[in-house]
């Protein structure tokens, strides 16, 4: 049985988009089969929205899974899995900014009292 090798992150900075999204993309290829059941449709999302921060430079996951922008990302290289798996991404960053922002308000007020 092959064993798994983590890649370490970088000592400063930041990992591309794809580095961190490929390898999820291929441990979940690896453990199922996915076929694209609706294709030429949007895919409805009833979910949180991203954050300000990526709706800089990303759709919102309701823009995104439209059949019109799911169709020009399957001609960029990334399947409406990749679309998916990208929101969740997103919005885990979201998730984990929401977090810091709790903590740094309880230091923050510990700090004043």
């Amino acid at each position: 049985m092959p064993k798994s090798k983590m890649k370490k992150w970088p000592e400063r900075g930041t990992v591309s988009y794809p580095k961190l999204i490929d390898p999820i993309l291929n441990v979940l290829k690896q453990a199922y089969r996915f076929r694209r059941k609706n294709l030429g449709k949007d895919i409805i999302y009833r979910g949180y929205d991203i954050g300000e921060a990526e709706q800089v430079t990303c759709f919102s996951p309701d823009e995104r899974l439209t059949a019109k922008n799911l169709k020009w990302a399957q001609e960029q290289g990334r399947p409406a899995l990749t679309e998916i798996i990208g929101i969740a991404f997103h919005l885990g960053m979201e998730q984990g900014r929401r977090l810091e922002k709790k903590k740094t308000e309880e230091r923050e007020r510990r700090r004043i009292l």
